[in-house]
């Protein structure tokens, strides 16, 4: 036995219903005339059912995109079925016009422009309005995607202002505290970040991933570990972040620890690879007289622990360091080695090789060179971790130590370099001066330092326009995740 389906726009009133077909088939009253009457509306009946077969199929795609847009939501138009056949019993709901729902439909029914026409001449009517409502909601639909790609390409970072310039003018710098960490936790923040201050270099520090090399063979600082199964997955699902927009705009260079611990990374636009000198990983200063030659080296020299990358631009550089932390403990191995690095970065930078242009020393310098440069001084005076340090000027809070701060401002003195945002932004801010915050719960909460910097060369600073911290609060605002925030700096055109 025929079904016959209910078409999506309302039957005439003319139009004789299943059962009444059926009666009138069956009546043995029934007249010749009624008889004719009746197969020409059967016929009718019988051409919709043909077309509801046809076209039908539309709103019935429609319904089930609108299901799957609103399931459970209010407008979802209720169904019953008999043998497996759907019939509507309410009149269709109303489209979901979002610019997501377009695309969706744009899948499913592929841009339509026409539809049968019935013979029957109030039908015919009743589906030319029906395909005119189409073909305006057709066109409201183009113009929300169109309006989606033009914001989709506003999210962007502008590629075409980045090549207008031949050197960078933007520059970002993070503690991402892990970066694999926060590509799977705070990928949207991060994304969100970038796409709005749009920077020309993103300098990471504590990378935290290790670098490739098997056991008992030489380690290549430059390559992500690989040679476990784990590896492989943390180095696949970072490729793949860093191959999606908007990392897939930057060219990425890495300097690795041996474990996941410190390690440094260097994004820079591609439009603008073609005005840069050379990359180094290490705070030689034979590094930069040589810097085009060590590009062609298979393994170049790295500093331990991946700590450091230089970009070496014609008319600037950019020198990326994660600096050690100095450490608690009486006997802890960790104050010899700052003592070292501070001696080591003091030689590059006073170095005639690296003053011979202009260059800004950036990253997490993990050290705050004033009173001003934390929450509560007293606190991280006199803070502890156990036995006091022997030299009373390496107690305190790591960072804030008298010996720490003393090599800092005798460094930056003898290199010529000033703190770029001090030097706009003279006042202590209680709420966005500082760049580290320690934990929200227990004794340092509350308790929060500035070691994020940007030291610029003397003959830079009137080309700095900004340099800004983006963190506030002791709650994480701003800080992605980490528990150091970005800070970007903005250079006007040589």
């Amino acid at each position: 036995m025929k079904r016959y389906f209910k078409p999506v726009a309302k039957a005439s009133a003319a139009q004789p219903s299943l059962g009444a077909l059926k009666a009138q088939k069956g009546s043995a009253a029934a007249t010749p005339a009624s008889r004719s009457e009746a197969e020409r509306n059967g016929g009718m009946a019988e051409r919709d059912v043909g077309m509801a077969g046809r076209d039908g199929g539309m709103p019935e795609r429609d319904e089930g995109m609108a299901d799957g847009l609103n399931a459970g939501g209010e407008g979802a138009g209720e169904r019953e079925t008999t043998g497996g056949a759907k019939r509507v019993t309410e009149d269709p709901p109303e489209e979901d016009l979002s610019a997501a729902a377009c695309i969706e439909e744009d899948l499913l029914i592929g841009g339509r422009t026409s539809e049968r026409e019935p013979a029957d001449e109030q039908q015919g009517g009743e589906r030319r309005e029906q395909r005119e409502q189409t073909e305006q909601r057709e066109q409201r639909h183009s113009g929300d995607q169109s309006e989606q790609r033009r914001s989709a390409k506003g999210s962007e970072p502008p590629q075409e202002e980045a090549s207008a310039h031949q050197e960078p003018l933007r520059i970002m710098s993070w503690n991402a505290n892990s970066l694999l960490l926060r590509l799977r936790h705070n990928r949207a923040e991060l994304v969100g970040f970038i796409c709005k201050h749009d920077p020309d270099v993103i300098a990471i520090q504590e990378v935290r991933m290790a670098a490739a090399g098997r056991k008992g063979a030489p380690l290549n600082q430059s390559e992500l570990k690989d040679d476990t199964k784990q590896a492989r997955e943390e180095r696949q699902f970072l490729q793949h972040a860093l191959a999606s927009a908007p990392f897939s705009h930057y060219r990425v260079w890495w300097s690795l620890a041996p474990t996941k611990y410190a390690g440094t990374a260097m994004l820079l636009k591609r439009s603008l690879l073609s005005s840069l000198s050379s990359v180094s990983f290490s705070l030689d200063a034979s590094a930069i007289t040589v810097g085009g030659e060590q590009r062609k080296q298979q393994r170049p020299q790295h500093e331990a622990d991946g700590r450091a990358i230089l970009l070496d631009f014609p008319s600037l550089r950019l020198l990326n360091t994660y600096v050690p932390n100095n450490g608690f403990a009486k006997n802890s191995p960790s104050f010899p080695r700052r003592r070292e690095w501070d001696d080591r970065i003091r030689r590059f930078l006073t170095s005639d090789a690296a003053r011979s242009k202009p260059l800004i020393w950036l990253g997490d310098l993990n050290v705050s060179a004033t009173e001003d440069d934390v929450t509560d001084p007293q606190f991280f005076r006199t803070a502890t971790n156990g036995e006091p340090a022997i030299d009373p000027g390496d107690r305190g809070q790591p960072g804030f130590s008298i010996n720490e701060r003393t090599r800092f401002a005798e460094t930056m003195k003898s290199a010529d370099l000033l703190d770029a945002y001090r030097h706009l932004h003279p006042t202590k801010d209680m709420q966005a001066g500082f760049t580290w915050s320690g934990n929200p719960v227990g004794r340092y909460r509350g308790k929060r330092m500035r070691v994020d910097y940007f030291c610029v060369s003397k003959d830079l600073l009137p080309r700095v326009t900004a340099c800004d911290i983006h963190g506030r609060g002791f709650e994480g605002e701003g800080f992605l995740g980490s528990d150091h925030c970005p800070i970007t700096i903005t250079l006007r055109p040589s």
